[in-house]
Order: C-alpha cells, then structure tokens, then sequence
C-alpha cells in the first residue's frame, strides 16, 4: 500500500526525528527490564523448605526435559510450545495438577516473547484454576505473579499491583521469604512505571533487606538493577552507576549469566541517555555476546535495536540498518508482535535520517498498528480479571464452609469424644468385674488343682506304700512257707541224728542226706527270693539281657522282643523300675489274658525311654471298677510315677491289652 505525503506531514516527521528516537529507545528498555527482571516470569515454582535454596528464574535451567524447555522459549517459542503441549498430552490422564502447571508456564511464558499476551494470559488462568482446585499455595503464588507480569507488560499498573499483591500475601503467610523479595521488587518496579518514585524506592529497599539476610546475591543484583533505573529517574547517575555497576558484578559473582546479559543491555541504555555512544554499543555488545553464549535469540534482538539506536544517533543510518536487519532475521524465528513495531519504529527513524519520509512514514504507521493490537485487548483482560476474581471468591466460599464443617466436625468431635471417654470407662469397669470374675474362677481351679494334686500324691504315696507292704507280706510268706519249713525239718533230722545213738548207721545216713536237700532246697529259696528283690542279672548282664533271660523263662506264649536306641546302660533304679514292671505285666498276662502271643517294645531317645506290652488276649472292661482295683499292676503304675514317668493301660473286652509307659530320662 503506498500513502501520499504532504508539506504537514513531512514537517511532522522532520520535528519528531529525536523524539521517535527517544521513544524508542524509552520502549526498549522498558520491555526489556520487564521481560528480564527478576521474579517477572515464573515458572516451575519452588517449594517454601527450599526457600533458603531458591534459584532467580534467570539463572541457568535444570538440565532436565523442562530446562531444556525453559531454554528452547529464548530460541524457537514456537517449538517449545509445541513440545510442551505434546507433554501436557501424555500427562493428561494421570491428573496431576503438579505435573501439568510447568508445562502450561512454558506455554504462557513463550507467548509473552512472541506477543501473545491474551494467550498468556489464558495459560496463566489455567494454571490458577489448577492451583486453586489443588489447593496449592505455591502455584497459586506463582500464578498471580505471572498474571501480574501479563498486565504489566499491557500497561494496566492498578490490576497487575493487584496480582502481585495476592502472590506477596501467599508467600509471606507460607514464610516463603526469597519469593516475597520477588513480589516486593515486582511491586518496586511498578511505582518505577508510573513514577512514583518514593513508594518504589520503598518496596525496593524492603526487598534488598531481605535478600541480604539470605546473602541471596542474585536477588540482590536485580534489585540493584531496578535501583539504578531510580536513581537515573531522580538525575543522580552517580548513584546509578554505582548500582548498575553492583548490579554486573553481583551477577557475576552468583553466575546468573541470563541477569548479567539484562544488566549489560541496561547499562547500554544508561549510556545512550547519556549520549555516550560508544559506550552503549560496548555493553550492548556485551550483552548481544552473552546472549549467543546462552542461545537467547530474544534478548540478542534488543541488543541489535539498541546497538541500531546507537549508531543511529550518531548518524551512522547504514550501519544502524545493518544491525535492525539482524534483529528482523532473528525475529522471523521469534514472530514476537513486540518486536515487529519496536524495529518498525527504527526503521521509520532511520529511513527519516536518510530523508525517505513517505518509508518513515509508512514504517511509523504500520508500528502504530502493531501497537495498537498489542495493547488493545482491555475486554479480554477485563473478562479474565473477572474470572479470577470468581475462582478467588469460590476458594474463599470453599473455605468459609471448610470452617463451617471443620466446626461442625469439632462438635462431632467433642460428641464422639464424650462418647469414647464413657465407651471406655465401661470397659474398664466391665474389664475389671471380669478380671476379678477370672481371678476367683482361677485361684477356685488353682484351689482345685492342688486338691487334685495333694489327693494323687496321696494316693501314689498309698500305693508304694501298699506296695512295699504287699512285698514284705510275699517275701515273710515266702521265707514262713518256703525256708521256715526247710529249716524245721532240717533242725528235726538234725536232732534225730544227735539225740538217738541207737539208729542204724543207714538210718542216720539217710537223715544227714536229707538234711543236706533241706539245705540245698533253702539255698535255693533264699537265692529265688534275693532275686525277686534285687534281680542279680540286671547287675551283672544289664537291663536288656535280663528282660531277654526273664522272657526265655515263659512257655505259656510266644513273646516278640525288640530293642531300639538301647545302646547305653540306663540309671540303676531306672533299669530296676521298668524290668519289675516287665516281671509284673508277664505275670499278670499269664495269669488273666488266656493269649497266645505278646510284643515287647523298648524304644529310648534323648529325651525318653518307651516300654510298650502288648498282647492278643481277652482283655477287659476299663470301665469297670473291679478291673482296675485286681489287675495285679498297681505297683508298677506306682514304680513308674514315682520317676515322674507315665503309665498308661489301653484294654477292650475281645481285643486285647496294651500296656504304654513313658519314662523322662
């Protein structure tokens, strides 16, 4: 489109030559120290327990896939828009709010390079929407921050005060205090907008004092940087190179290469205010070359405009050409609307310089336009505001009936509280009637038991006793019946001899000869008798082989004996015990189970020995007391207790008897 020019228009452009320059060079600066001071952009937010910890997002990214992403927005916005949707899509169905909020950041952050403040916008609004259903305070800090930066960056200072404001309130409540410093130099730097210094100067001073109590140097050099814009305002450029100089090397200190490379650029803008060419296009090179280092084509364009805006006010229009045709090659890759009307602006004042008033006058038109639909989105922002204020009010409603239920809770509480106390003071009082309940029934058995106890050990007692009684009743039977009536007839032969000298010498013969029988016949009793007391076998052949001779003295039935871990003596009276037992149970058998066949078990392990008797006889009644009383093996059941050992009997009338005893060794 071609525009015809006249004589107004011409004066027009001749008389705003240094103006339009000014304005300019005002605009870059101002975009500039927004885009790239501290706190402005933020994205993926730092946890309060790591405030002590917590990196400027101008320092270096992760190198992870987000810091690599956080890295490409400088270079190709596009590309890391595109990656950071295709993540947010695999991420989707797992509903992490967390995991999606740096995503959308990156999404929102690369919008703002390129322009696309409503769509910014948009993404912000959804990470705050996110923040708010998961009630996570850090996001929702970071969210009204990066709102804020959004209404700033369009000039609307009261909304985005406001925004700010609401991140500081949420940090300070959290104790977050190196992201409350960003707020407060956020808040410094838009009364540096808007000129009022006092108020700016305030929040600035607030927000360096905390930073130095962390000896948090890069939060220092950014708000020494915003002070040096102060004290340029205020007309005292000592003081702003002081802090510009602070600002650089504090920067340096700290290793915040993506600050210092601002810092260059507004030390830049410093000198092209002073007029000192020169030195603006030394730093703004300085910067440029930075920002190649760190592949951040954004800044590296504002570097090219300022170097342009240099070289043009010393009148140099070819080479300041030179340096806006580098900044539109980088913003082919960038398409930042920003950055189309700031170079559409320089190359009105350049093709002005040159005297091309109909290009100047074109560019200058077409950057009003671009302007315009940059800035013109007021509505949109409104509706936004709107929402958010909305979203605002839900989480404070939420919260008013979290109150209510949490009271209502607590009534609950105090309720099932009394309810519990008084649930488990019956208890106590049931647990303690029943505790005594079981100690009586307890100390009734124990009571029992010691009854039962005295009355067995009575009864074991009466029956060793009756044993011994019984035995001495058989051994004075034996020695009355057997050896008693030996003797007499003995002594009676004996006198005879004597007393008659008269008998025959044949006769007296025969009466020696029986008394030596007698004698002979006593000799034996009395050894029948040691034995039933003391088996001599035991003491000279041990225990197996004396119950093997006791077995092979038996006609009346076959006996099947077998021996099993038996290759050690056994204990005297142990031997003893179980081999009268043996003598007994054979006794018994013989004279009551009429059967043809007994099986003879000794087993013996560490622990134990086992001697079990069983035969295929009659058997008997067990239940019958008479059984029990005349079985004839009351004084082995006595024996066997007595060694703490255990005697049991197993009988059925037509099966037979198993005689089982357990002996502890």
């Amino acid at each position: 489109m071609k525009y015809k020019t006249n004589w107004l228009t011409v004066m027009f452009l001749k008389n705003r030559n240094k103006l339009l320059i000014s304005f300019s060079i005002l605009l870059i600066g101002y975009f500039s120290f927004l885009k790239f001071g501290l706190g402005t952009i933020e994205g993926t937010p730092i946890k309060v327990e790591e405030k002590a910890k917590a990196s400027s997002p101008e320092e270096e990214p992760e190198t992870t896939f987000l810091g690599e992403l956080q890295k490409l927005m400088y270079i190709k916005p596009d590309s890391a828009r595109y990656l950071a949707n295709k993540q947010l899509v695999e991420i989707k169905g797992k509903g992490s709010p967390d995991e999606s909020i740096p995503y959308l950041n990156v999404i929102g952050i690369s919008h703002i390079y390129q322009g696309h403040y409503n769509k910014a916008l948009e993404n912000f609004h959804q990470t705050l929407e996110l923040s708010i259903g998961d009630k996570n305070s850090n996001h929702q800090a970071y969210a009204f921050n990066n709102i804020g930066v959004v209404l700033l960056l369009t000039k609307n200072y009261k909304d985005a005060l406001d925004y700010f404001f609401k991140s500081y309130d949420i940090t300070k409540a959290l104790g977050d205090t190196i992201n409350q410093s960003r707020s407060l130099n956020n808040i410094g730097q838009i009364y540096l907008e808007i000129d009022d210094l006092g108020s700016a100067i305030s929040y600035l001073n607030q927000a360096e004092q905390n930073f130095f109590s962390h000896n948090h140097k890069t939060g220092i050099s950014f708000v020494s940087n915003n002070k040096a814009q102060y004290f340029l305002k205020k007309g005292k450029l000592d003081s702003s190179e002081y802090y510009f100089r602070r600002a650089i090397e504090l920067g340096k200190e700290s290793g915040n290469n993506r600050g210092l490379s601002l810092f260059y650029f507004e030390k830049g803008n410093f000198f092209l205010e002073l007029e000192d060419h020169p030195s603006a296009i030394h730093y703004y090179q300085k910067s440029d070359s930075l920002s190649e280092i760190l592949m951040c084509n954004l800044r590296s364009c504002f570097a090219h405009l300022g170097i342009a805006k240099a070289y043009l006010e010393k009148g140099e229009a070819a080479q300041s050409n030179l340096y806006v045709k580098k900044a539109l090659e980088i913003n082919e890759q960038l398409e930042s609307r920003e950055l189309q009307y700031l170079i559409n602006e320089v190359l009105s004042a350049i093709y002005q310089e040159r005297g091309n008033y109909y290009k100047a006058f074109e560019h200058y038109k077409l950057a009003k336009e671009q302007k315009g639909v940059l800035f013109d989105q007021a509505e949109i922002y409104q509706v936004y505001s709107i929402e958010i204020d909305q979203l605002t009010r839900k989480m404070e409603l939420k919260e008013m009936e979290m109150e209510k239920q949490e009271l209502l809770l607590g009534k609950r509480k105090n309720t099932m509280y009394l309810i519990v106390v008084a649930s488990v003071s019956l208890l106590i009082i049931l647990s303690m009637l029943y505790y005594f309940y079981i100690n009586k029934v307890k100390q009734h058995q124990k009571e029992k038991l010691h009854e039962n106890q005295i009355k067995h050990s009575y009864e074991k007692n009466k029956a060793v006793m009756e044993a011994e009684i019984n035995e001495r009743k058989r051994i004075g039977s034996d020695l009355h019946d057997g050896i008693g009536t030996l003797l007499s007839l003995t002594k009676l032969n004996m006198t005879n001899v004597l007393r008659k000298n008269y008998l025959p010498e044949q006769k007296k013969n025969t009466l020696l000869l029986n008394s030596v029988n007698s004698i002979d016949e006593v000799i034996n009793e009395v050894k029948s008798i040691s034995n039933s007391m003391t088996p001599i076998v035991l003491a000279e052949k041990g225990f197996k082989e004396a119950i093997k001779e006791l077995v092979g003295k038996i006609n009346s039935f076959s006996v099947n004996l077998s021996f099993h871990g038996l290759s050690e003596p056994l204990e005297p009276f142990m031997e003893h015990a179980l081999y009268r037992t043996v003598q007994e149970a054979l006794n018994n058998i013989a004279k009551h189970a009429s059967c043809t066949k007994v099986n003879i078990q000794v087993l013996k392990n560490q622990k134990e020995i086992t001697l079990m008797i069983e035969d295929n006889g009659k058997g008997f009644d067990m239940n019958n007391p008479d059984n029990k009383k005349g079985l004839g093996l009351k004084n082995a059941s006595s024996r066997i207790e007595s060694l703490n050992g255990q005697f049991f009997i197993d009988s059925k009338e037509g099966r037979g008897t198993i005689i089982n005893i357990i002996l502890p060794l």
